[in-house]
């Protein structure tokens, strides 16, 4: 009877813990994807609106699942990228979903930069 309360109350914890996270920082509606879209002209030239809407979706969604919102101008090129590139495999994203989340990351960090 033990076991099957401690598996109740462990199978609880770890459900609670992998629920979405409420955002604390800026809301979807507040994103200027043209000011993102702008930034990253020089690194990515192909890059579109509906790319980092995309990448935001896949950010809000796939990433904060259960690390909630992270600080992505935080992290160096080579460490924003190691990152993505490991966790993409866990979260089972696209390749396309992929580098819609790294223009996205990367307009962000423009954005702040020219803050």
């Amino acid at each position: 009877m033990k076991q099957l309360f401690f598996m109740a109350f462990v199978t609880s914890i770890i459900v609670a813990a992998c629920k979405t996270k409420k955002s604390t920082t800026t809301s979807a509606d507040n994103i200027n994807y043209d000011a993102q879209l702008t930034g990253i002209k020089d690194k990515f030239p192909d890059a579109t609106i509906e790319e980092l809407k995309t990448g935001n979706a896949v950010y809000s969604g796939a990433c904060t699942r259960c690390h909630g919102k992270k600080d992505v101008t935080k992290y160096t090129d080579e460490k924003l990228i190691q990152v993505i590139e490991n966790m993409s495999k866990k979260a089972k994203i696209t390749e396309q979903e992929k580098q819609s989340l790294i223009k996205f990351a990367y307009g962000v960090r423009a954005v702040s930069a020219s803050k």
